[in-house]
């Protein structure tokens, strides 16, 4: 199923393509709450957009439960840890 959905993506035609460029299916979210709130907060960079982390977060999520299962802890916190951190040595 995830193999026909992410073909399907690849092949859509470019009306299709934009709509998915354009919506931001975690915008609404609780979580994307809290990003905005870290943001007013002065804990994000101004140039991080809340919806686009929290895009960020969950797309990584949803697949990993689609194909492996529930993500453990330990998984989570590593992928919290890039998200926010980054993945390059300082």
């Amino acid at each position: 199923m995830v193999r026909s959905l992410m073909a399907a993506m690849v092949t859509a035609g470019p009306e299709t393509q934009a709509l998915m460029a354009e919506a931001e299916p975690w915008a609404n979210t609780y979580l994307a709450e809290r990003f905005r709130a870290a943001a007013e907060a002065y804990h994000l960079r101004d140039s991080v957009e809340p919806s686009m982390l929290a895009s960020a977060l969950m797309g990584p999520v949803v697949l990993r439960m689609i194909t492996v299962g529930e993500p453990d802890p330990e998984w989570m916190r590593n992928l919290i840890d890039i998200l926010l951190n980054g993945a390059l040595a300082p």
